[in-house]
Formats: C-alpha cells, structure tokens, sequence
C-alpha cells in the first residue's frame, strides 16, 4: 500500500511539474512579447492610442479563445490543442519581427491573446483534475507564482535588441510544448458537455466567482494599464516608477503561497472575503498618503497587488471542490473569459476615474473592486451554495 501510494504521488507530481513547466516558458514568452511590442511601437512614433488599440485587441482574442477553447479540445484533446497554440504563437511572433505594419501587428496581438486562453485553459483544467481539495489551494498558488514570476523575468530582456527579445519570446512558446508532451498524464480525459451541464455550471459560478473574476481582471488592467501613470503623476522618479511596478508583482510571488495553504484549511469563501478587505483597506490608506515617501508607495502597491492577485486562484480552488470531472473544461473556459472582460475594462474604467478624481482615482477604482468582491463573499459566506 506505502508503494502504491508513494508511486500516485510521484506520478502526481510529475505531472503537476510538466504542466507548470510548459505554462511557465508561455507566461514568459507571453510577457515578453507584449512588452517587446510596447516598447517597438513607442520607437516607432505610434500614438498612445494605437498602443492602447493592440492591448485591446489582445484581450479580445482573449475573451474569444475563452469561448471556443472547449470545443478545440473536444475535438482533439488537451496536448494537441496545448501544441496547435503555442505553435500559432511561435509563428505569430516571428511575423511580428518581420513587418512592423500595424494593422498587421494589431491581428497578431488578437491571435495571441485568443492562443493564450486556450494554454491556460488547458492547464488550469488538468492541474484542478489532478488536484485533491486538501492542497488544491496551494498547487494553484504555485501556478500563479510561476506564471507571474516567468512574466516578470522576461522583462529582463528588453535591454536586448527588438529582434532579438522576439526571436526569444517565438522559441520559448517552441520550447512550452516539450514538458506537456513529455508526460502522459498530466493532462486528464476529456467528458462531454452537454448544454444543460454549461448552463448550470455558469449558474452556479455567480455571482461571488464572476465578481472574483472581472474584478481580478479589473485590478490586473488597470496596475499594467495605469500603475506607472499614477505613480509619475504623484511625483515618484523615475527609477521609482519600475520599482513601484515590480513591487505589485513581487507582492504576488510572495503572498501566493501562504494564502493558498490557509484555504485549504479554512473555509474559502471567508478567505476571498478576507482578501478583499484586506486589499482594500490598503487602497483607502494609501488615498489619504498619496504624497508619502516611495518606499511607503512601494509597499502599499507590494500588499495590494499581492492580495488582488490571489483572489482569482482563490476563486478556482472554491469551484473546483464541487465540479464533476465533465464540468471543469467549460467552468475553466468561464474562468478566462471572465479574467479578460475585467483586464480588457479595467484600463479604460480606471482612466475614467482618474479623470474624474485625479491620480487618487487610481485608488478609489481599486478599493470600490475589492469593497465589492468583499462584501458579496460575505454575503455567500452564510449559504450553502458556493456563489
């Protein structure tokens, strides 16, 4: 019985680790790109609004990957749908380096960001199948450091030449298919679903995990849209502004992991609520101590990134305790769409306050989100249902 038990767990973790793995070369890949065609369009004189086009168009394909990612997998399985994308990424990022059009530009970032929800859809499934409620918590927050940490390593290399960080970037999403075809069982049998179980799946999800969802999104826009505007606008230098920035993202790798053990021991509703206050508290705080020195700055952006980060993990781990093995590709899939609805609004939303109060809307937005997720989460901490 020991063997048998010591091989599921071997057998588990290696599959957990190839799907981490091939995830973590495409966050990596996938922020590069981003930032390499963010910092390619400034030199190349493009206007704000152009820049701001290509991150809607991202988020677009996003959203509609989210919607027909269950059907692609259907049809032909989770590692053939993991590869068809990173492979569509790999080229997309080739073209990128070739032509500097922005009408091009425009249709490769959409194809990114569809690709992109189909690889996280498939790992977030196979990982949630994989996973018992006893730890699912703290396998979820391991993803998402890694992902957020992969994301963040690859800005380290825009001090290379434009072309140079894309070739990089095409031959990462190359390199994210090898783990996931290395291991068998990493990613879990396919169950269709029928149009009844869709419905009730979505039913079930609202509204505590959709709020979680778009406002996660939300707060991810809105620090990546808008984070480095409210910083220079309340009068951080400039080597401070990148400090500020990473802070937020830094906060996410750090608090991931202990926040995720305490829901696997505690009920998770409570735990998001907790969160969220928590989030918020420090928004509000940081309202009235805008003009404070930067390391004050750095830290309330550290506590609130690190926080608003975790909420979305948080969420998944809540569903997938009750999910039948058939509901999780569609509940997933719900998942990304929501996350981008939130990312795609939450720049354009934030701006809108900012306008309205000044750089302080920047906190205002944050802590009307996080007040928000708080309090319906209070309210379903005292139901039965999960939403």
């Amino acid at each position: 019985m020991t063997d048998r038990n010591s091989q599921s767990t071997a057998l588990f973790g290696n599959a957990a680790v190839a799907l981490i793995s091939s995830i973590s070369f495409g966050t990596f890949a996938s922020g590069l790109q981003g930032s390499v065609v963010a910092l390619a369009t400034a030199i190349g004189g493009y206007s704000g609004q152009q820049v701001s086009t290509l991150t809607t168009s991202y988020f677009s394909g996003y959203i509609a990957g989210s919607l027909y990612i269950a059907q692609l997998i259907a049809l032909i399985g989770y590692q053939r749908t993991f590869c068809i994308f990173a492979s569509l990424m790999t080229a997309a990022t080739l073209f990128l380096s070739l032509s500097p059009n922005f009408y091009l530009w425009l249709l490769l970032r959409g194809l990114t960001g569809f690709c992109m929800a189909g690889l996280y859809t498939v790992v977030e499934t196979s990982l949630n199948a994989l996973a018992t409620d006893k730890i699912r918590g703290r396998l979820l927050a391991v993803y998402m450091i890694v992902s957020i940490g992969t994301m963040s390593l690859g800005q380290l290399f825009l001090i290379l030449e434009v072309a140079t960080v894309f070739n990089i970037a095409a031959v990462a999403f190359s390199l994210s298919c090898v783990p996931i075809l290395l291991n068998q069982r990493a990613t879990p049998n396919y169950y269709k679903i029928s149009p009844v179980a869709r419905t009730f799946i979505i039913f079930r999800l609202s509204p505590l995990v959709a709020i979680c969802c778009v406002g996660t999104g939300m707060v991810i826009g809105a620090i990546m849209g808008m984070g480095v505007v409210y910083a220079s606008e309340i009068g951080l230098a400039k080597r401070d502004v990148a400090l500020y920035m990473a802070s937020g993202f830094l906060g996410s790798v750090i608090l991931q992991l202990p926040i995720g053990r305490i829901s696997d021991k505690l009920n998770r509703k409570i735990v998001i609520s907790a969160v969220a206050a928590t989030a918020c508290l420090f928004s509000v705080t940081c309202l009235f101590h805008s003009h404070s020195s930067a390391n004050f700055q750095m830290f309330t952006i550290f506590a609130v990134g690190g926080l608003s980060f975790t909420l979305y993990p948080l969420c998944l781990a809540l569903v997938n305790d009750r999910l039948l093995p058939s509901e999780r590709v569609h509940a997933t899939s719900c998942f990304v769409f929501w996350m981008g609805l939130g990312a795609a609004a939450g720049s354009p939303l934030v701006a809108y306050f900012m306008q309205g109060f000044g750089a302080q809307g920047f906190m205002v937005f944050l802590s009307v989100i996080h007040i928000s997720v708080c309090l319906i989460a209070l309210s379903a901490g005292s139901k039965r249902t999960f939403a």
